[in-house]
């Protein structure tokens, strides 16, 4: 035992290295590639190919338009880039190529941050925070790629700031923070809001800890920028409209007929979360014991929410005997334990004013999608926050010796290491594709669609003619929850046609279908090309004789 806390606490490399393979072999064999990062690395495959960040399609098989998506930032498409060229438009393996790198990015952040917090205890801290990252769904693994990306960027923000203000104020440093604060909504639109929090607080603190004739150009110039980059990224029509929705929709409710509101908020319960994830814990009573989830549900909510305030209560307790009364000097040397905090309320104070007291009807917390659609989905919205506040707890446990923080850390460590090994009772330990058939509905859904793709991909490489496809039943602009070959076959740098229509000497059309739909009424040979568990490939050849 002794040597095993000698590891933890004197380790460099070991215990990174090893919570990082633990992440990547996590990703490899458990998780799915979603339906935005699908259609973003469609417009990658098209980039690659000289048509820009676009997608193909086509009415007629005549006249093909670049469509031009503006729904995500382009953060995303340049990161994988170099993983798509190099896989060979393998998104698969360039969607968890790309989910590792984030890992190491947060690694690389997070061991930078405790080795400012820790002192001489920082690498005890760092490894401990890397093992329950490995072990633990929060506050790591229910956030995509971009969420990890962009939280660690906004993180590395505040420690370029309080290196700036506590250590040595150089240009180079200040040009970080900048650079910083310019590019967070460039990864996600919603960082917009949070990159002008970010340039509040480098204001803050240069008012503080400067003299005006010093901070006053820079703000000046810092404001300049920031409003220059936010016109650019606030131009694009589809931030525009959902900025719109957003401000118009702000108070907004999903409804069941004839039943009260329970106003289960989005964000009941986020320090909770920052340790033991609700979802899973909801998910598993309800499959366990579906009478006591109905009777207890609202109950386990409050005790969920209690325990929420209590994490955050100790830890503002102690900012307030800690700062209070305020004096420059008390900040400046707690100033990233402070800093830290700030981001955790920033992300929370965004999140309730954009979203305000969004609610779900009762009835709606016994469907089948409550887990997903509102309490999975919804921590994403959290990284920020859950780092946080989880660096926090791993300071206060460790660096401040504060018993009720150690337990909370020791109960999520315990039962982050139940539940990833509940999980390898259901995931096979290394075959990818026979864990691809469970996580995408129906079952074997997604191994069909990744398929249907790969096959239609070898075929535009190998041919000179023009690819066509037409998912039957899909639409162009689909990106729901679940995978079908349609976004797929988007990856494929082929065009997609809003209609089936019969093809030229110079074409080829391929065809998606969900088993038991009908195929399109033409005078041509369907011939099958793939046929799997939930979705068959058809192409489409000449004039049947």
């Amino acid at each position: 035992m002794k040597s095993v806390f000698n590891l933890i606490n004197k380790d460099r490399w070991i215990i990174p290295g090893l919570a990082l393979l633990i992440l990547c072999w996590n990703a490899y064999t458990t998780m799915r590639c979603g339906s935005d990062e699908l259609v973003q690395l469609g417009t990658v495959v098209n980039f690659l190919q000289g048509e820009g960040f676009t997608l193909l399609q086509t009415n007629d098989g005549n006249i093909i338009e670049n469509i031009v998506i503006e729904d995500w930032p382009y953060a995303y498409r340049i990161i994988s880039l170099p993983f798509v060229w190099i896989t060979g438009g393998n998104m698969d393996i360039s969607f968890v190529l790309v989910l590792c790198l984030s890992y190491l990015v947060l690694f690389v952040v997070v061991g930078k941050i405790f080795r400012e917090l820790g002192g001489a205890n920082h690498l005890f801290m760092r490894n401990i925070s890397f093992l329950y990252f490995a072990l633990n769904i929060s506050p790591v693994k229910f956030c995509a790629e971009i969420d990890l990306f962009t939280a660690s960027l906004f993180l590395y923000g505040i420690l370029i700031l309080y290196r700036y203000i506590k250590k040595e104020d150089t240009p180079a440093r200040l040009i970080g923070i900048m650079t910083v604060i310019l590019l967070l909504p460039h990864f996600r639109y919603a960082y917009l809001a949070k990159s002008l929090a970010l340039f509040g607080l480098l204001a803050l603190l240069l008012m503080l800890f400067s003299k005006p004739k010093k901070y006053i150009p820079i703000l000046a110039v810092g404001a300049v920028l920031w409003s220059l980059n936010t016109y650019w990224i606030t131009s694009a029509s589809y931030f525009q409209e959902t900025a719109a929705h957003i401000v118009q929709t702000g108070t907004t409710t999903e409804t069941v007929p004839d039943a009260g509101i329970s106003y289960w908020l989005y964000y009941y319960a986020p320090a909770f979360n920052s340790f033991f994830p609700d979802f899973i814990i909801f998910s598993f009573i309800k499959s366990a014991a579906p009478g006591l989830y109905a009777k207890g549900v609202f109950g386990l909510a409050v005790v969920f929410a209690f325990l929420s305030l209590l994490i955050l209560g100790m830890m503002l307790s102690w900012f307030i005997k800690t700062y209070f009364p305020l004096k420059k000097e008390k900040l400046r040397e707690q100033l990233l334990p402070f800093l830290l905090f700030a981001a955790a309320g920033i992300n929370l104070l965004f999140l309730l004013a954009f979203y305000r007291l969004k609610t779900i009807q009762p009835e709606g917390v016994y469907s089948g999608s409550f887990f997903y659609t509102i309490l999975s989905v919804t921590n994403r919205y959290f990284a920020l926050f859950h780092l946080s506040i989880f660096i926090l707890a791993v300071y206060f446990a460790f660096s401040l010796q504060k018993r009720f923080f150690q337990m909370v850390l020791i109960s999520g460590l315990f039962f982050g290491g139940a539940h990833a090994a509940y999980l390898r009772t259901v995931f096979s330990t290394f075959d990818r594709m026979k864990n691809m058939d469970i996580v995408n509905l129906p079952v074997g859904s997604y191994n069909d669609s990744r398929h249907i793709g790969s096959l239609v991909n070898h075929a535009r490489k190998e041919n000179t003619k023009t690819i066509f496809v037409h998912p039957i039943g899909e639409k162009a602009g689909d990106a729901n929850r679940q995978i079908k070959p349609g976004l797929f076959l988007r990856t494929t740098g082929t065009v997609w046609t809003t209609v089936p229509f019969i093809p030229q000497e110079n074409q080829r059309l391929f065809l998606s279908v969900r088993k038991g739909e009908k195929l399109p009424d033409l005078p041509v040979n369907f011939i099958p090309v793939y046929e799997g568990k939930v979705y068959d490939l058809f192409e489409l050849t000449a004039y049947a004789q």
